[in-house]
């Protein structure tokens, strides 16, 4: 840990809150007042207007129509060349109407600012606190310009459903990344691991894409002018930004050096351990918990402890349109094995020999996987409250059995440990709010109502940096 480090951490989480909570409002109150055709919610903030008097429904709309959108289907004209510049457009209201500028997202630009600013720093700590080269200045003046384009350009792009205007952004941006990730690759004073700032920039750059894709105001907004009936809410996008910042972090602070490890260090290892970790945490744990939410949110039968595999079937989904493979994706293998691997993670390497330690954080992953798979989620599917409420919290409590476990000789495993299970913990508490399927479901066998899911939601962003903490521990020998 040094001044760098710990100010870059913060400006990512801030930017990314900010990010997030723009994101969200958009997609939920625009969604809302969209399909809903209110004329009642008016958000100054985003500076998103449904119909007012300059929107006025035409003969032939209906009433409560959001310039031009019928309130049962919510579509909109398509947009026109020059739409922003016509005052007779409905996609122009926040573009014409001087009461409602395009907001400023001052949460997001600290944070970029801060996660900039942390470039002119040595990633040595406190021995060389100030470091200018130009590299670090190439990697400050590329996040600024994202920052820019994403602040206020971006959105009026969006609200406007001005394509052409989007598309170019969206071009500009990506030679941000890919400069910003030649920066980190160039730059002397940091590490010279190509996969971590490639993989972050890749993982951030497609994120973006997937969610416009299955938001439920993204692709279908800005080409048809609907709302999106079919938005994901589990769609594997979310984790993918979380990782990909965290390489992009690694990328910005980690160091070679031959200098003793001390307290401004936070050691990270790449080694057989937190590889085995690491592919069972990102390639496996998350994903199919992901996928088995998704799959019952979207209409998946219970069988058992497992899924009718009947989602993940489907024809239109071509790379998984196999029977046998659905099954197994809505089935309990995949969840058992990635918590069976990053449990036996704990034995790497062999050769090392055997301790207690090692089998009590097994037989911890071991419980975690058997309690979830095997009570916790047919429970749940079942909507049988107060038993899921009982076994939820034994869940609960083998989390925390693993991180007492990973931790029991004290110092930074343990305290990565604990951070690691709380934020696994609240962030499945809170997915429950997020998703379709959700508190509603477990009360009264009812979705949750579209005004409460939301795909830029805060579950699925803290079980993911929950799954990393806690990757992070394992893999400290």
């Amino acid at each position: 840990w040094c001044p760098r480090s710990l100010l870059s951490l913060l400006g990512i989480i801030v930017a990314f809150m900010g990010l997030w909570r723009l994101e969200k409002r958009w997609d939920d109150l625009a969604h809302s007042d969209l399909v809903a055709g209110s004329a009642g919610n008016n958000d100054t903030e985003m500076g998103y207007r449904p119909a007012d008097e300059q929107t006025k429904p035409g003969n032939g709309d209906a009433p409560g129509a959001i310039g031009g959108a019928t309130a049962t289907t919510g579509v909109l004209p398509p947009p026109q060349e020059g739409a922003a510049n016509n005052a007779n457009s409905p996609v122009a209201v926040a573009a014409n109407s001087p009461a409602q500028p395009t907001p400023v997202p001052i949460v997001m630009l600290i944070g970029f600012a801060m996660w900039a600013f942390s470039f002119f720093l040595s990633p040595l700590g406190n021995r060389y606190p100030m470091q200018l080269s130009l590299f670090g200045i190439i990697s400050t003046i590329s996040l600024c310009a994202i920052a820019a384009v994403l602040a206020v350009p971006f959105q009026a792009a969006t609200m406007d459903r001005n394509i052409d205007k989007k598309q170019k952004l969206s071009l500009a941006m990506i030679a941000c990344w890919v400069v910003f990730m030649m920066s980190l690759i160039l730059n002397a004073s940091i590490q010279k691991f190509i996969f971590f700032p490639f993989a972050g920039v890749t993982l951030v750059v497609s994120s973006f894409y997937y969610l416009w894709k299955h938001r439920k105001m993204g692709e279908s907004w800005d080409m048809h002018g609907t709302a999106n009936a079919d938005y994901v809410v589990q769609t594997l996008a979310t984790p993918g930004l979380v990782v990909g910042l965290y390489l992009l972090w690694l990328s910005s602070n980690t160091v070679i050096t031959q200098i003793q490890y001390d307290q401004m260090f936070l050691p990270i290892y790449c080694n057989e351990r937190s590889m085995v970790a690491s592919v069972a945490a990102y390639l496996i744990i998350i994903p199919m918990s992901l996928a088995r939410d998704y799959a019952f949110d979207s209409g998946s039968k219970q069988e058992g402890i497992s899924l009718d595999g009947s989602t993940f079937s489907r024809s239109d989904i071509p790379v998984l349109s196999v029977a046998v493979l659905g099954a197994a994706i809505e089935g309990p293998a995949f969840h058992i094995l990635g918590w069976l691997m990053f449990g036996l993670a704990a034995f790497v390497p062999f050769y090392n020999g055997i301790e207690e330690q090692q089998f009590f954080a097994c037989f911890a992953c071991i419980m975690i996987v058997t309690i979830d798979v095997g009570f916790v989620q047919p429970h749940f599917w079942r909507a049988n409250a107060s038993v899921s409420d009982t076994v939820t919290n034994i869940w609960y409590l083998s989390l925390s059995i693993l991180a007492v476990v990973i931790g029991v000789h004290g110092g930074i495993a343990l305290a990565l440990a604990a951070v690691g299970v709380v934020l696994i913990a609240f962030g499945r508490k809170t997915g429950l709010s997020d998703r379709k399927k959700g508190e509603d479901w477990l009360l009264s066998q009812t979705a949750n109502p579209e005004a409460k899911t939301a795909v830029y939601g805060y579950g699925i962003p803290m079980f993911t940096i929950g799954m990393i903490v806690l990757t992070l521990a394992m893999s400290i020998p």
